[in-house]
């Protein structure tokens, strides 16, 4: 069992804490809240009850996305923008999936994309990390739930930065079952690569408003301008 008491999380989700592993400093422990995931389960309605608490916690959908990457190919670059992950590990604070820690040159805990772009903006080295992230997802065909930036970790390396995701991979079981159509498929992963760059614009933006709200002023202008450079 992993011992965490007293050992303060580095980053807590709206779903789990985030500890470094007691033994391992490479190593991220992954608990799920559990008085948060009770929460949710309570405001559910009747229907969605009938379906269990556990569709709700994050680190068993984490296994499953990791389980549907596993289908996908045996590529080693199918690994190029996913923590190894090593495994579901008893806690002193319940179960946990223990995976590889994000770490930057100097030892810390990498940034995820928020902080990134509030510390250096949308450069051109950004800018790249997104792209090739990006195509590595169309090319190997990832399912991902929306890709948030505080779900991307920012690797920094010899070749320039690196994105890795952190929360968020695979899609919902009855979603994965639609995996052999492509053209689903395409449409898919094209749309969460749109949102994603919505949500980018979004932060740089300064986070004004509402999300959603946010979300449709965007697409709106970016339709104007593009209807503009026409």
């Amino acid at each position: 069992m992993i011992d965490l008491r007293g050992l303060p999380p580095f980053a807590t989700g709206g779903n789990r804490h985030c500890y470094i592993h007691p033994e391992d400093n490479d190593k991220c422990v992954k608990v799920a809240r559990e008085e948060v995931m009770q929460q949710r389960f309570s405001r559910q309605p009747w229907f969605k009850k009938l379906l269990g608490a556990a569709r709700l916690d994050d680190n068993l959908q984490e296994l499953k996305g990791y389980r549907q990457l596993e289908k996908v190919s045996s590529s080693p670059e199918l690994y190029a923008h996913i923590p190894r992950l090593f495994g579901r590990e008893r806690t002193s604070a319940g179960w946990a999936n223990v995976s590889e820690l994000i770490r930057t040159p100097e030892g810390g805990v990498a940034p995820n994309l928020s902080q990134w772009l509030v510390m250096h903006g949308l450069d051109d080295e950004t800018r790249h990390a997104i792209t090739e992230f990006q195509n590595w997802l169309r090319k190997h065909q990832i399912l991902t739930r929306n890709l948030l930036p505080h779900n991307l970790a920012v690797k920094q390396t010899a070749n320039g930065s690196r994105l890795y995701i952190i929360d968020g991979l695979g899609a919902p079981e009855f979603l994965a079952l639609l995996y052999p159509l492509a053209h689903w498929r395409h449409n898919y992963i094209e749309r969460k690569i749109r949102n994603m760059n919505l949500r980018i614009q979004w932060e740089l933006d300064g986070r004004p408003g509402q999300w959603r709200t946010a979300q449709k002023a965007i697409i709106a202008r970016s339709k104007r301008e593009g209807h503009d450079q026409s």
